[in-house]
C-alpha cells in the first residue's frame, strides 16, 4: 500500500497529463522513496521503468532493452538498438503510437559512471526534438549526490528555460519551475 505523498503524486500526474514532452529530474537522499513514488505515479500509465546498476554500460543498455520490451512489446527493433541515443530516439517513435509514454532512468549516476557521455547523450536526444513526436515523458532519477549532475543535464537539455529546484528531505521530490 502506498501512503502519503499526495502533493508529489499530483505534481507528477499533472506533468504526465501535459500536452507536451517532459523532462523530469528527481533527486533526494537514498531510501526516501523516490523510486516507489515514480512507480506509484506510473502504475496506470504505459511506462518503462529502469533501475540502472553499477557495471558495464553495455549491460545496462541490454537490461534497459529488456525492460522496454516488457513494457511496450517486442517490435523486432528494440533488441538491435546499438546505443542509448538510438534507443531513446526509437522510444520517441514508439511514443507516437503510445502518446505520453513515460521512460524512467533510475539510478542515473550509475549510468553516468559506466558511460561518462550519458548526460550529453540525454542532451543531444532532448535537443533533437524527438520527444515532441509522442509527447514522451523522461524521468532522470538519482540520489542527492547526483543533484549537480541532474541539474547539469537539465541545463544542457533546456537552456532556454529557467530552473528552480526545490527540495526537502521530508518530501524528497524536487520541483522544476
Amino acid at each position: 500500500m502506498f501512503i502519503g505523498r499526495k502533493d508529489e503524486l499530483a505534481d507528477l500526474e499533472k506533468e504526465f497529463a501535459a500536452d507536451r514532452p517532459s523532462l523530469i529530474i528527481m533527486y533526494g537522499r537514498r531510501r526516501v522513496g523516490k523510486s516507489t513514488l515514480i512507480q506509484e505515479a506510473t502504475n496506470h500509465l504505459r511506462s518503462i521503468y529502469f533501475q540502472a546498476t553499477k557495471g558495464l554500460a553495455s549491460d545496462n543498455l541490454d537490461l534497459f532493452k529488456a525492460a522496454a520490451v516488457a513494457a511496450v512489446g517486442d517490435d523486432g527493433v528494440i533488441g538491435d538498438m546499438p546505443n542509448w541515443f538510438t534507443m531513446l530516439n526509437h522510444l520517441a517513435a514508439v511514443a507516437e503510437r503510445m502518446p505520453g509514454l513515460v521512460v524512467t532512468l533510475d539510478e542515473f549516476p550509475f549510468l553516468c559512471e559506466a558511460d561518462g557521455a550519458m548526460p550529453s547523450i540525454v542532451q543531444k536526444f532532448w535537443d533533437s526534438k524527438a520527444p515532441e513526436r509522442g509527447k514522451l515523458k523522461l524521468i532522470v532519477c538519482g540520489c542527492a549526490e547526483a543533484a549537480m549532475a541532474a541539474q547539469a543535464v537539465y541545463a544542457l537539455a533546456r537552456p532556454d528555460q529557467p530552473r528552480h529546484f526545490e527540495h526537502s528531505t521530508n518530501r524528497g521530490v524536487p520541483r522544476v519551475a
